[in-house]
């Protein structure tokens, strides 16, 4: 079975946002999961432990997809951003906001 990984450097980015928005970063874990659109692929799911949110860092057709829970509108949100940079920036960081108070992830693009 082939496995997307997320490089050092993008693991480090996500976490220097998490910290910046006032998480903790070990109240998170790493887990491979099957892929939603690809067959036969494991990909990243980075989980925030306390409130069972997660950002699925996937690929359909080879290109950045994501996957979280929870969505802005809904129980789970999937969405297209084509490129690492827009699934970082679009999406990852409207994700993951200060909501360190109530423990739980706001979902909310930026």
């Amino acid at each position: 079975m082939a496995e997307h990984v997320l490089l050092k450097s993008q693991r480090n980015l996500l976490f220097t946002a998490i910290e910046n928005n006032g998480f903790d970063p070990t109240t998170f874990k790493w887990e491979k999961v099957n892929s939603n659109n690809q067959h036969r692929l494991t990909v990243p799911r980075l989980i925030h432990v306390p409130s069972d949110g997660y950002f699925q860092f996937d690929l359909h057709n080879g290109v950045e997809w994501c996957e979280f829970s929870p969505g802005q509108a809904r129980v789970v949100d999937q969405c297209y951003p084509g490129s690492w940079d827009g699934q970082f920036t679009q999406f990852f960081r409207g994700f993951i906001t200060s909501g360190k108070s109530t423990s739980v992830l706001i979902c909310g693009r930026q």
